[in-house]
């Protein structure tokens, strides 16, 4: 049965199409290829499947395919795996060009019946075999705010409706490939601003679109589109600020019905009514240049070696009221060039606005850590003033809560700006990827300078800070408690005081562990990392390892005669606990983690901070593995463990890996089934569609006591009863890694999205008979393909909870629901009265 096709719009001839096959360089980096021929095969089946074909893009995706296979067969020698991973997927794809090349040829050579003219809209166009023949009544329901590709085709196609359509997309854009529609103008994206009145609007306007823009109340329908909004994408594109100028700011508003948005946009309209299109080609062309990007391999990152730096150099010796020289204050003009001002041409406008923009953040974030740099100084006065007299303990705890608030609100507001300064320099750079203009050195000149100032400003506040730490070191007398003026002051009353005269023992492994920790590096460990190339994702991870109190004993107490990656990891903790730098950059850990087998980091690609903290451990175990001895005289758990890991044992696997026992038994003939299970995590999963929050330790217990489910219940093959399922922990590790999975699939969306939800996280966590104690967590803001991670950590030194975020620290209120919607992964150490939990284990 042959399948209905769409109309040839892209080339008249073969040879022209084939033109549109080539691609720009692939590069050389295989994981990047291999992602990247995936996602083309997905593309080219579910073309084949979408009806009507449209056999000149499912031609252009399919030859695309094979020729990047070609590329990734010269790079690949081993022809055993080549074949395996890709034979399957390239045969279906060649039989797909085939069918759809003989095709194509006979239509290219019928071919003698030319587009339809520009504005010609007839009753008897092309439907795609979608849209229906609708009413006025029907086409659009009441409240409406989303209009789909077909009910547009029907609008136009409908002679008795006034239909007006308003195109926001750059005015270049526009020119290139615009709707085949009378009634049609175009409002360019760079002249929409919130707050804008329609008249205001209209006076920005060419005459001959500002003559049809002031008759719109005339029209019975006016739909909004640009290149390509959703209902997800809706609410931070210019057609949200469009329509709100019209509704909200419009004087004479009397619209018959309010703005409609067309969802899929112009490239929706392309992929169902091309031929409605003056130059669909162009839009189809947009789509392949996502693959080219891809792609391309030359990123260029911001010199941040002043980071490196100690930050006795990067403090000005002789500093004025604010912190800062004179010097520094004129690297930042007071005026704005007058090439800025006035910018020419259209997309200069729209550069100059989203660097206006970019400029606007940059400078809220240096008022902001002034801000937290006179709260800092305040809480350090109010301390001193408690301690000389001048305030009382009654009114330095209000004040000091007051403050604590503030800083906390701060905080919050930091994280916000951070997250907003990163997309608008994200769009900014893609604005300027392609143009050579004058001034964008200049621009890029002051965001530097804005960003010197904030560094500044940012390690006053931490010698601040360091200097309030040895304040509260000193200023208790010997033999008292130290005094927190944080606490309520009937706390300090008759407190005992401690026997100091000796030194208490330390119980267990564990607990000389963490004291040793506290002992070597009281003062230390309050150090960011640089993010050398979007390498977040490890600074956090390392963040949270190095607070963990078992692995930062063995890193930084211990040498490693063999390892790179293991050794660099080691040369790394070290330097965040003893050294007072701000920031580390991690150069030699990085380089390392870019030679890992199972992935290419070196990218600068958002990586996934969960997949490499299995892909690290596993290296590293790798290197730390030692033979395990094995006898026949042991138990079934350790015979088990013998098996599972191929009698080899390291750090890695004795820290991170838990051991459950699951045992199937029948209460009628007492039969038994007895298997064991292995992991380095605890997976907890969000509904996306159940708008609710869940509760760690609940979902945790599940794992141990799991509520029945008849469709995995077991029945006995003697007895033919039901079997009882119980599960028992039976290793423990001492870290406990808790992943809260918040990408699920959505089945109202029909796609994979983020939940938001909370997750509510103890400090102690119940994991079979153990107890563990949070440590550190790692959270993520964004979505799967851009977003940025951060740590929060509790330092045991300091007994405060701090934020890690790249090269910035800062305190921390961990229960701030800020932090149970970032959560991402948990941390917990086994808490020292535990220690001996594994004694018997490892004994035969």
């Amino acid at each position: 049965m042959l399948k209905p096709t769409r109309p040839l719009y892209l080339a008249k001839t073969l040879p022209e199409l084939s033109k549109l096959c080539t691609n720009q360089s692939y590069g050389k980096k295989l994981p990047l290829l291999y992602r990247a021929s995936d996602k083309l095969a997905q593309n080219v089946f579910d073309g084949n499947l979408d009806l009507p074909v449209d056999e000149e893009k499912l031609y252009i995706l399919a030859m695309r395919y094979i020729n990047l296979i070609n590329t990734i067969r010269v790079q690949v020698h081993d022809e055993k795996f080549f074949s395996t991973r890709f034979a399957s997927t390239l045969r279906k794809v060649e039989e797909v060009k085939l069918e759809v090349l003989k095709s194509l040829t006979l239509r290219y050579d019928m071919l003698t019946t030319p587009n339809i003219a520009a504005g010609e809209i007839k009753s008897g166009l092309y439907d795609g075999g979608n849209a229906e023949k609708l009413n006025k009544s029907n086409i659009v329901k009441d409240n409406d705010v989303y209009i789909s590709p077909h009910q547009l085709y029907a609008l136009m196609n409908d002679k008795t409706i006034k239909l007006l359509i308003m195109d926001a997309r750059p005015s270049n854009e526009y020119a290139q490939c615009a709707l085949k529609f009378n009634n049609i103008i175009c409002l360019p994206e760079e002249i929409i601003h919130k707050g804008l009145s329609t008249n205001t609007l209209q006076q920005k306007l060419s005459p001959s679109t500002s003559e049809i823009f002031k008759t719109r109340h005339d029209f019975d329908y006016i739909v909004l589109t640009d290149l390509d909004t959703n209902k997800i994408s809706y609410q931070t594109t210019k057609l949200h600020d469009l329509r709100t100028i019209l509704i909200e700011w419009d004087p004479e508003q009397r619209y018959q019905t309010l703005p409609l948005i067309l969802e899929g946009g112009v490239r929706g309209m392309a992929d169902n009514y091309p031929t409605l299109l003056t130059n669909p080609g162009n839009i189809f062309n947009q789509l392949f240049h996502q693959f080219d990007d891809l792609m391309k391999d030359d990123i260029e990152y911001p010199d941040v070696q002043l980071l490196e730096s100690p930050v006795s150099k990067r403090i000005p010796h002789q500093p004025d009221d604010s912190g800062f020289t004179s010097e520094e204050y004129n690297d930042y003009p007071e005026e704005v060039p007058e090439e800025l001002e006035v910018p020419s041409g259209d997309k200069q406008v729209s550069i100059h606005a989203v660097a206006q923009r970019l400029l606007t953040v940059c400078e809220h974030q240096v008022a902001l850590e002034e801000k937290l740099l006179k709260l800092t100084k305040k809480r350090l006065e109010t301390k001193r003033n408690a301690i000389t007299g001048s305030l009382t303990k009654n009114e330095a705890h209000t004040i000091l809560n007051e403050i604590s608030k503030e800083i906390s609100q701060a905080e919050s507001y930091r994280l916000e700006i951070e997250e907003r300064r990163r997309l608008i320099r994200k769009d900014f750079d893609d604005k300027c990827q392609s143009e050579d203009v004058g001034y964008l050195d200049y621009i890029f000149k002051d965001v530097s300078s804005l960003e010197k100032k904030r560094l500044l400003r940012y390690q006053k506040r931490k010698l601040l800070e360091h200097e309030e730490a040895e304040f509260d070191k000193n200023s208790s007398k010997p033999g008292e408690p130290k005094y927190d003026p944080r606490l309520k002051p009937k706390s300090l009353t008759g407190l005992p005081i401690p026997d100091r005269s000796t030194k208490p023992q330390a119980a267990n492994t564990l607990e000389l562990e963490l004291n040793a920790l506290i002992q070597n590096f009281p003062d230390s460990g309050i150090t960011g990392l640089v993010n050398i190339k979007n390498t977040c994702y490890m600074n956090s991870l390392v963040q949270c390892l190095r607070f963990c109190p078992s692995v930062a004993y063995f890193f930084t107490m211990r040498t490693f005669p063999i390892g790179r990656l293991t050794n660099s990891l080691s040369d790394l903790m070290k330097k965040l606990w003893t050294e007072t730098r701000v920031a580390i950059r991690p150069h030699n850990f990085y380089n390392e983690c870019c030679q890992l087998q199972s992935r290419d980091y070196s990218t600068g690609e958002h990586e996934d901070i969960h997949e490499f903290f299995l892909n690290v451990t596993n290296a590293m175990h790798k290197e730390l593995a030692e033979p395990l001895e094995s006898s026949g005289d042991c138990t079934s758990y350790l015979l088990d463990w013998h098996k599972h890991f191929k009698s080899k044992i390291s750090f890695i696997k004795r820290t991170f890996f838990y051991q459950l026992e699951v045992t199937t038994s029948c209460s009628r003939c007492n039969s038994r089934i007895v298997k064991y299970e292995y992991d380095n995590n605890v997976f907890l999963s969000m509904d996306y569609d159940q708008q609710r929050p869940i509760n760690v330790q609940n979902e945790v217990d599940k794992l141990i006591y799991p509520s029945k489910d008849p469709s995995s219940q077991k029945y006995c093959s003697k007895c033919e009863v039901e079997m009882n399922i119980a599960h028992r922990v039976t290793y423990y590790p001492n870290v406990l890694v808790v992943n809260i999975m918040r990408y699920t699939y959505s089945i109202k969306e029909k796609c994979v999205l983020r939940s938001l939800n909370e997750a509510y996280f103890p400090m102690e966590l119940a994991f079979g008979s153990a107890r563990y104690n949070l440590s550190g967590i790692a959270c993520h803001s964004g979505n799967r393909d851009r977003g940025h991670y951060t740590a929060c950590c509790y330092h045991p030194s300091a007994k405060k909870w701090i934020e890690f975020n790249d090269e910035n620290c800062s305190v921390a209120n961990v229960k701030d629901s800020n932090y149970r919607v970032r959560a991402f992964l948990l941390f917990y150490s086994l808490a020292p009265q535990y220690d001996g939990i594994n004694r018997q284990f490892f004994q035969k």
